[in-house]
């Protein structure tokens, strides 16, 4: 087994290299503090299996994630942050990011 991968507030935990008899298999585990498991990655079924190890460090990095985008949506009021998110036009890339930040947030 190797070393547990540190990520924002979580781990990546590697599991096993295969499973159920089939070679390549990986899976992760999301670990807490006092190693509690949180969610194991690629375990079910092997449909995304190359993207399970990134899976699995978005969902390390979450925590870390989560509170960037409030910080981003917060600037919103700030005189020295993102006034120019008030513009709203949809071909504004840095309001089309403002836009999917509290989207983001409101699915917490």
């Amino acid at each position: 087994m190797s070393k547990a991968i540190k990520k924002g507030g979580f781990e990546v935990q590697p599991l096993e290299t295969s499973r159920h008899n089939c070679k390549g298999w990986d899976t992760f585990a999301i670990r807490a503090g006092n190693n509690i498991c949180l969610a194991v990655v690629g375990e079910v079924d092997r449909y995304y299996e190359e993207e399970y190890g990134e899976i699995a460090k978005l969902f390390a990095a979450a925590p870390d994630l989560l509170k960037a985008l409030k910080v981003f949506i917060a600037l919103d009021g700030d005189k020295e942050g993102i006034e120019h998110s008030r513009c709203r036009s949809v071909d504004c890339d840095l309001c089309k990011a403002f836009i999917q930040a509290k989207e983001a947030v409101a699915k917490t």
